[in-house]
């Protein structure tokens, strides 16, 4: 189901001298171009039980502003708690939460919200195939299930639902392929699937490691894939470690694997730079680099954990996001490729994640 929303049943707009990101009347202004927050960073705040609600942040890297809770300010309603991503598409931004069982759609340049995609369970990830289609990853009403949610984005609506490994999250497209990770929602996985998209028929399902939360695609066509181990019953450490895989993407076959050497901390949040030749990621209590040619874990470049975790392609900075007590509103710090501080600033409550614009 879908439900349309109007600017006039939600777009509200207060116009004070406190807006940090007005827009001029120059057309020449780049900013006037993409409406009133521009290109920029989307920070998820997931929020918690006691708030009943989570939000969204933009911050601006050119004046390292940030504004806090877009959503609510432009519609005059909340989004509900765990907000898990935003994601970018035909400029539009799709929102899903957890909780509510919904992704919102908005206008991405004004956040105005558009309409809302309904008939889901515990969404994850959106990602947009086309014009008319595009794919959400959900883990069931009880976190222990799930599937691929097919959606025309020509009526907001589900049309379909593709059967993968347990509790799907992140997802990447390479040519006509939509790679899915299948993390294990609340129970445990250990796979990726491989979706033809002119059929929405599953080719593939390779078994790798556990918990796999995090992949890329690097400057040669290879995927490469972050699997953060599993814990034991009791908690008091890893019952497998983390690894990470190389496969190729011709046959979906591993190429590499390398297993992490700590057996208490999980490594994440993979990402890669612009040039496609860098991963970064988490692990121990750090952030590491390491090429693709010659993967090793070296002395992190950061000295510090992270609960959000990206890297803008426009300039390769670091951003992490520190949830602090989950209580209170967390901090989005800025870093170099290198690692070097930049700056920070406060924004949600749970800061978990980024879309950079």
């Amino acid at each position: 189901m879908m439900t349309n929303v109007t600017k006039s049943a939600f777009y509200a707009i207060a116009l004070t001298s406190g807006f940090l990101f007005s827009c001029n009347n120059d057309p020449e202004n780049p900013a006037e171009a993409f409406g009133r927050f521009g290109e920029g960073v989307y920070i998820t705040n997931e929020g918690n039980t006691q708030t009943n609600t989570g939000t969204i942040s933009y911050f601006n890297p050119s004046t390292s502003q940030v504004e806090n809770n877009i959503f609510s300010t432009e519609n005059d309603m909340d989004l509900g708690i765990y907000v898990q991503s935003i994601a970018d598409h035909n400029d539009k931004g799709y929102i899903a939460v957890d909780n509510m069982n919904r992704v919102y759609v908005v206008d991405i340049n004004s956040f105005e919200l558009e309409a809302i995609i309904e008939d889901l369970a515990k969404p994850q990830h959106f990602i947009g195939l086309n014009d008319t289609k595009g794919y959400i990853a959900q883990w069931g009403a009880d976190g222990f299930g799930g599937d691929i949610a097919v959606v025309n984005l020509a009526t907001n609506t589900v049309s379909g639902n593709i059967a993968v490994g347990l509790g799907p999250k992140q997802m990447l497209l390479h040519g006509n392929n939509l790679i899915v990770l299948n993390t294990g929602g609340f129970g445990l996985g250990n796979s990726f699937s491989v979706i033809n998209t002119q059929n929405d028929q599953v080719t593939h399902t390779v078994e790798i490691g556990d918990n796999p939360n995090s992949a890329v695609i690097d400057r040669n066509g290879a995927l490469w894939i972050l699997c953060g181990g599993r814990y034991k019953s009791d908690w008091s450490g890893l019952e497998t470690k983390g690894k990470i895989y190389k496969i190729n993407t011709s046959s979906y076959s591993i190429e590499a694997q390398y297993e992490f050497e700590s057996d208490s901390s999980q490594p994440g949040n993979l990402a890669i730079d612009n040039t496609g030749d860098n991963l970064f990621y988490t692990y121990n209590r750090g952030v590491h680099t390491s090429s693709i040619t010659d993967f090793a874990v070296t002395n992190p470049i950061i000295n510090r954990s992270f609960y959000g975790f990206g890297v803008s392609k426009s300039d390769n900075m670091i951003y992490g996001a520190n949830a602090v007590d989950f209580a209170s509103a967390g901090w989005l710090i800025r870093f170099t490729s290198a690692g070097v501080p930049q700056d920070s600033v406060r924004v949600g409550i749970a800061p978990s994640g980024f879309l950079f614009r």
